[in-house]
């Protein structure tokens, strides 16, 4: 499991949108937090849709796969 301390600002993480039902894409992480939402840690990223165009989300600590690069 994926811990806050794992990363930080820059990282590149596998994340899963859509509370965890997305497939995994890259995503950088913009900020780390204790309480991204709901009193639960998690971050906010920057990514690509399909598409190619770049979007901003934030992700439950749980929705991180793994960290690509620290």
């Amino acid at each position: 499991m994926v811990k806050l301390s794992d990363m930080r600002k820059g990282s590149v993480v596998m994340v899963r949108g859509a509370f965890g039902q997305d497939a995994p894409r890259e995503a950088v992480v913009d900020e780390i937090g204790d309480d991204i939402k709901n009193g639960e840690p998690g971050i906010s990223y920057d990514a690509k849709n399909e598409d190619g165009r770049p979007f901003w989300g934030w992700a439950y600590l749980a929705q991180i796969d793994s960290v690509v690069k620290y």
